[in-house]
């Protein structure tokens, strides 16, 4: 059998591997540790531009300007689920719901994790009062006399099956100080699993807690922070002292002209210099910043990102070095994790707020449209922002394309720009009707173009023409059209069963 060198020790891999241990993910993401990278995580985004930034622009990329939920409850039912989604919408208004969410997840980049409690808000002006009220990770610990039960991991009660049975939280942030008020680290309240929204991010099987989106990075962070000090430092020392005055000649072949200790000679700018017998000036280099200077942070800022999961110019916010081609390859594979990231939104958080809000604004009378489904029986999904076309006419040309040969829907399309299809459509409609009342020549949207007809078959007894393209290894456009017809790709989102 072949020797695994990654599992050998040896004196040149030893304090490589010093830190590896075997222990189980709760275990080694202890609540001391968590804190220690809570803490250096809040540190570092805050005096930290780099770090600051992408802790913004990941909590802008997902959540963006709010989700907005589209609800389906069949044929028939179009005005009772619009009536759904703008009921929705004004809550969500009202209680600043894509605020909070970028805070949760800011909270998730920077922190480890953020939780949602479901509560209620008397002072909305809305019909429904379901309020989220989000609290950072040191408010959720374990009360007094629970460090010996097996089944409790810092503030999260799991049954057998690992499945979150109940949540216990600080009612005060221990970490407030407030003039004249003893803060009582015993006062607890504990919330069902079903009323808590827990965000962060999951690394290992059976993981309870959080830590950092940015923790791989932090070290990293620190090292940029240290070589620019380092840098910056090298060349005020070269500016503040301009040069140096030293004499060749040796104390036995002669005495040099005295020089007092720390004399300072100030030096005019284009001015002639004389110096005191057998002395002469040497200036320093202004070596500082070196020429790789910008290549070593470029270096560390793109493997910064790679924990996250942003490419080099969401990190740094710079694009000059990049082209079309490679902002486009760049972009795939990070918007692709944002899409996996708000499925886990929606399931995690976005799906229950849902869930709450209509089964809240069910029991208000007239609130609802009347003879509407169960909320059970309801089907809906979550539209995000789009994210903005690096090049918008070949997006469009190639949305038009998969429009015109069925490989898309309209639905599909307009969900990758973030926007309704069904109030598009009607938007469009209305902006037509208009045009048309005005007498201004505005074309409606188009429709899909219809399948080509195949040529008809020449008579057996008609001969070919001689200069005829022969066609036989083609196929006809009416069989491709026939095997794309109906052909379309699931839209965002997930739909509520």
């Amino acid at each position: 059998m072949a020797k695994v060198d990654a599992a050998s020790t040896s004196d040149e891999n030893r304090k490589h591997w010093a830190n590896a241990d075997g222990l189980g993910p709760n275990a080694a993401l202890d609540q001391g540790t968590r804190m220690r990278l809570r803490n250096r995580g809040r540190y570092e985004a805050l005096n930290n531009g780099y770090c600051h930034g992408l802790v913004k622009s990941l909590a802008y990329d997902l959540v963006g300007r709010g989700p907005r939920p589209q609800v389906s409850l069949g044929v028939g039912k179009e005005v009772q689920a619009k009536a759904i989604e703008k009921g929705f919408r004004k809550w969500a208004k009202e209680a600043r719901l894509a605020l909070s969410l970028r805070l949760a997840e800011k909270a998730c980049a920077r922190d480890g994790e953020a939780f949602g409690i479901l509560t209620s808000n008397s002072r909305l002006k809305h019909p429904v009062k379901l309020y989220v009220q989000w609290v950072e990770a040191e408010q959720c610990t374990s009360p007094p006399g629970t460090a010996i039960d097996p089944w409790i991991i810092d503030g999260v009660k799991f049954d057998e099956n690992w499945t979150p049975l109940e949540y216990y939280f600080l009612k005060r942030h221990p970490g407030e100080a407030i003039p004249g008020y003893v803060i009582n680290r015993t006062a607890f309240t504990t919330i069902a699993a079903k009323n808590v929204l827990h965000w962060f991010e999951r690394d290992r099987i059976g993981q309870g807690r959080g830590i950092p989106r940015i923790t791989a990075g932090l070290p990293l962070f620190a090292q940029l922070r240290r070589y620019t000090l380092a840098t910056l430092t090298a060349a005020e020392f070269a500016a503040m002292i301009a040069g140096i005055m030293k004499t060749n000649m040796l104390p036995a072949g002669g005495a040099a002209a005295a020089v007092d200790n720390w004399d300072i000679y100030e030096l005019v700018r284009g001015a002639l210099l004389t110096l005191p017998e057998g002395w002469e000036a040497q200036q320093f280099k202004p070596d500082q910043p070196t020429t790789t200077y910008g290549d070593f942070k470029r270096e560390i800022l793109n493997e910064v990102g790679r924990g996250p999961g942003a490419p080099l110019n969401v990190v740094s916010g710079n694009s000059s070095q990049y082209n079309y081609s490679s902002g486009r390859l760049d972009h795939g594979p990070y918007h692709r994790g944002i899409g996996i990231d708000r499925s886990e939104l929606q399931m995690i958080v976005l799906d229950p707020i849902f869930e709450a809000w209509a089964e809240e604004a069910a029991q208000i009378p007239g609130y609802l449209p009347a003879d509407l489904p169960p909320v059970e029986d309801w089907e809906f999904f979550w539209n995000f922002d789009g994210f903005d076309s690096i090049d918008p006419v070949k997006d469009a040309t190639a949305d038009d394309i998969r429009l015109k040969n069925g490989t898309s829907t309209y639905a599909e399309v307009f969900a990758e720009y973030g926007q309704d299809w069904q109030e598009q459509f009607e938007q469009r409609a209305r902006e037509v009707a208009y045009a048309e009342k005005l007498g201004l020549p505005l074309s409606s949207m188009p429709a899909p173009a219809p399948p080509q007809q195949a040529p008809p078959e020449p008579d057996d007894d008609e001969e070919p023409e001689d200069d005829a393209e022969d066609t036989t290894d083609e196929e006809p456009a009416s069989r491709l059209d026939a095997r794309l017809n109906g052909f379309s790709l699931n839209g965002n989102g997930r739909n509520h069963p």
